[in-house]
């Protein structure tokens, strides 16, 4: 299964294809605004959205990409915040280091949830 991508540029394919022919659907008014909801949430146009769908290509919302980064910058903070005072006992510590292990690990299982391998492997480092 492939992944869909937000492109910037409609009226070619991928490989550089002119896009010529156009598909005339018909559906109820409640699919039509389903499947504009679903588009837009996704951050692509109809058109788009209905030929990664025809081709069963994963369709991400836009918003995942976003809270993945967010999650990694989370952990980083937290991580860079570490408390260097001698005070905090042993168990403190553990609660600590674990709440910053479940924040890479939510991360990476977004990542890998919607086929991101690359952002993924950069979640282990």
């Amino acid at each position: 299964m492939s992944i869909a991508t937000v492109s910037t540029h409609h009226s070619t394919s991928p490989d550089g294809t002119k896009r010529t022919r156009h598909l005339k659907v018909r559906c109820t008014r409640g699919e039509y605004e389903e499947i504009r909801r679903r588009a837009g949430e996704a951050g692509m146009s109809l058109s788009e959205y209905l030929r990664c769908a025809a081709f069963n290509q994963r369709i991400v919302a836009k918003d995942a990409y976003s809270m993945i980064g967010e999650l990694r910058k989370i952990g980083a903070l937290i991580k860079h915040n570490y408390p260097s005072v001698k005070s905090w006992s042993g168990e403190e510590r553990r609660r600590y280091w674990k709440s910053h292990e479940q924040l890479r690990e939510l991360a990476d299982a977004m990542a890998c949830m919607i086929g991101l391998k690359k952002i993924a492997k950069e979640l282990l480092k």
